[in-house]
């Protein structure tokens, strides 16, 4: 006899004969049918009951990763009389694989670094903590400079994530003193550099990580001077569409830090993060990040 207490087949009463030897009766058809009614929906519930301890299971999992990740991005900028900081993340779901931070290094020296794994969702995010811990080690421990950084980050990439998995990532040090900042760019979206008469785009490194293990980067540098405005950003900005599927682009980025770069950083930030998800009738279709630098020479 089926059992179930809706249209579904949750399983099956299997019957032989009665003891007696007698046939079933009619009462017996109906007592059975009863019984199956009932255990059908004994077991819906518990099926149900299960899939709801599941769902809160994986509920958790998702919250616990994302307080992972929100702890590996930095609560506050350093701070420095020379120099104006802000850095902002947001997932298009509970957890991502963008990643930025900014720290010194040592008095007068002010790393900068943002990264984006490919894909989304917990796999992206656990991936990215891994990859944080090794940079922190090399970045801050051992404190190699920028080429050296990425080339140990490609190498652990190559060694331990999955074929489909790679990461884009920019480090770059600035000395606040005589504005120098040396930088090496893995494949990443070039960092805005904005100066008064022209943009230099930063985008010297080479590759993104995790395709070949003994790529050797090169490293970049450049001069800040006094009021230049530096923009590192993932590609959910520049790649957030419309509604008819015109992206807002590395364009829209420039002029909108040409035109409101004179606002107070946090300010500008946020009014950014605004542009963006205006363009994108606040739809947001991929992770957001980036950081604003702005230098303030003596």
């Amino acid at each position: 006899m089926p059992l179930g207490a809706s249209e579904t087949l949750t399983g099956l009463i299997i019957l032989g004969p009665k003891q007696s030897g007698l046939l079933y009766s009619r009462a017996d058809s109906e007592l059975l049918e009863t019984l199956s009614e009932h255990l059908g929906l004994v077991l819906e519930n518990a099926q149900l009951h299960e899939a709801t301890i599941e769902r809160e299971r994986l509920k958790n999992e998702v919250l616990l990763a994302r307080e992972i990740q929100l702890n590996l991005i930095p609560k506050s900028p350093p701070h420095h009389p020379f120099l104006e900081l802000s850095g902002r993340m947001a997932s298009s779901v509970e957890v991502g694989g963008d990643y930025f931070d900014y720290f010194e290094l040592e008095p007068g020296r002010i790393g900068m670094v943002i990264g984006d794994v490919s894909g989304k969702g917990v796999p992206a995010a656990m991936l990215m903590s891994s990859l944080q811990a090794v940079f922190k080690n090399v970045a801050v421990r051992d404190k190699m400079d920028p080429a050296s950084v990425i080339e140990e980050l490609n190498t652990y990439l190559c060694s331990n994530a999955k074929t489909e998995q790679f990461a884009t990532f920019f480090y770059g040090i600035l000395d606040v003193g005589s504005g120098s900042f040396t930088f090496c760019n893995a494949g990443h979206c070039p960092a805005l550099l904005l100066k008064r008469h022209y943009v230099d785009r930063l985008g010297e490194g080479g590759m993104i990580l995790g395709i070949k293990p003994d790529w050797r980067y090169r490293e970049g540098s450049v001069r800040f001077d006094s009021g230049d405005l530096l923009c590192l950003y993932t590609d959910g900005v520049t790649e957030q569409q419309d509604h008819t599927g015109n992206e807002y682009g590395e364009g829209n980025l420039i002029d909108f830090l040409r035109t409101n770069g004179n606002l107070p950083i946090n300010d500008l930030q946020e009014s950014l993060f605004a542009s963006v998800l205006a363009f994108g009738d606040d739809h947001q279709q991929d992770d957001i990040t980036n950081v604003i630098a702005r230098y303030i020479a003596a």
